[in-house]
C-alpha cells in the first residue's frame, strides 16, 4: 500500500520514520495523508510495527506494549538536567553549612564574652550585630526578650562551653534541647552507678563481718538515684554538696584498695598454712603416730581452704580475708566494727 507524506511509529525509545520522496521518473509525491484518512486506510500499522520489531527477539510472543507519551524524551532530559543541578549545588551547600556553623559558634562565643565583660550586655550585643543583616544574626540576638540577660539559651550555651572546652557549643533551640537531654541521661546513669557501687561496698564488707561506722555523709542515707540527684542538684541549698560527693568517692576508693590488698594478703596467709614448717609447728604428736597426724592435719587444712564454698570463698579463705581487710582499713584510718564473717550459701 503506498505511503504519502510521513509515517512515524514509536515503540519505547525506538522511533521509525517513513517519508515519501519523488522517484527518478519525476512523479510528484502523493498528497499528505490526513489523520482521518490514515486511520481509515492503515488501521493495522501500529500492530505491524510492533510485530516487525519483536519477531526476532526473545519476547516475540509478548503482548503489544503501550506507546510512550510524545513528551517522554523532554521529561527524561529535564530529569537529567535537574539531577546535574543538584549534584553541582550539593558541595556548595555543604561549604555553606560549615561556614554557617562556624559563624554561629563565633557569635555565641561573642555573646558569652560580652556577658562576662560588661554590665549592659544587651546594648552591647545590639551595637555589634546591627552591623550584620538581621537574617544572619544568631537566634538569641534577634529579639529584645532574648537579649534580656541573653536569655535561657545563652545560659545553657555558657554551661556547654564550660563543660566541653574546645567543642562547638550548641547553637539554636533544637541543638540546646539535645544537649540538655544528653546531660539528663548522663546524670541519671552517673547517680545509678554510684549508688550501686556503694551497695556493693556495703555488701562486700558485711560478708567479711566488717561494718563501717556511720560517717557524717548525707549521701550515705539516700537509697535511690532520684534522691541522690535531688540532693546534689538542689540549687536552693547553699551546702557543700560537691565536697560531700568527693568524700563519698574517697570512701569507695579506700574500700577498693583495702579489698584488693586484703585479697593478696589473705591468699598469702592461707597458702602459708600449707607450708612444711607450719605443718610441723602445729602438729604436736610424736612418733610413730606423727606421720599420720601430719597427714590428717594437712587434710583438714586443705578442706578448710578448698572444701565447700559460699560466695566463692571457703571458711579458711574468708577468715584470712577478713583479718587482712580490717588491717587495711585500720591503716587508712576508716572506723569500723569487726564481727564474724557471714557464710551464706
Amino acid at each position: 500500500m503506498p505511503i504519502a507524506g510521513r509515517l512515524i511509529a514509536t515503540l519505547s525509545t525506538l522511533e521509525l520514520q517513513i517519508e515519501a520522496v519523488d522517484t527518478a521518473a519525476g512523479r510528484a509525491a502523493p498528497p499528505p495523508v490526513t489523520a482521518a484518512s490514515r486511520d481509515a486506510e492503515l488501521p493495522d500499522l501500529p500492530a505491524l510495527a510492533v510485530e516487525s520489531a519483536f519477531k526476532r527477539g526473545p519476547a516475540a510472543d509478548a503482548p503489544d506494549l503501550p506507546e510512550l507519551p510524545s513528551d517522554a524524551h523532554r521529561h527524561a532530559g529535564r530529569r537529567v538536567r535537574l539531577q546535574d543541578t543538584v549534584a553541582a549545588l550539593r558541595p556548595l551547600h555543604k561549604q555553606f553549612e560549615v561556614a554557617r556553623r562556624a559563624w554561629e559558634d563565633a557569635c555565641m562565643r561573642t555573646l558569652l564574652e560580652l556577658r562576662g565583660a560588661f554590665d549592659h550586655e544587651a546594648d552591647d550585643v545590639r551595637i555589634v550585630f546591627r552591623e550584620f543583616p538581621a537574617a544572619d544574626r544568631p537566634s538569641i540576638a534577634r529579639d529584645d526578650e532574648a537579649l534580656g540577660g541573653l536569655g535561657e539559651l545563652g545560659a545553657v550555651a555558657r554551661a556547654a562551653t564550660e563543660l566541653l572546652p574546645g567543642l562547638q557549643v550548641p547553637a539554636g533551640e533544637p541543638e540546646i534541647r539535645r544537649f540538655l537531654a544528653r546531660v539528663v541521661d548522663v546524670l541519671r546513669v552517673f547517680a545509678a552507678c554510684t549508688l550501686e557501687l556503694h551497695r556493693v561496698r556495703a555488701r562486700q564488707s558485711t560478708d567479711l563481718g566488717v561494718r563501717w561506722e556511720a560517717l557524717p555523709d548525707p549521701l550515705a542515707g539516700l537509697d535511690t538515684r532520684e534522691e541522690w540527684l535531688r540532693y546534689l542538684l538542689d540549687w536552693r541549698d547553699a551546702g557543700e554538696a560537691r565536697s560531700e560527693l568527693v568524700r563519698s568517692f574517697a570512701g569507695l576508693v579506700d574500700h577498693l584498695q583495702c579489698y584488693a590488698q586484703a585479697a593478696l594478703s589473705g591468699a598469702r596467709e592461707v597458702v602459708f598454712t600449707l607450708s612444711p614448717s607450719e605443718m610441723e609447728r602445729t602438729v604436736s604428736a610424736s612418733w610413730p603416730t606423727r606421720t599420720a597426724a601430719l597427714w590428717r592435719h594437712y587434710e583438714a587444712c586443705f578442706a578448710s581452704l578448698c572444701g565447700d564454698t559460699y560466695d566463692h570463698l571457703t571458711p579458711g579463705f574468708r577468715t584470712a580475708f577478713a583479718r587482712a581487710y580490717t588491717r587495711a582499713l585500720a591503716r587508712v584510718g576508716i572506723p569500723f566494727h569487726a564481727g564474724e564473717p557471714e557464710d551464706r550459701p
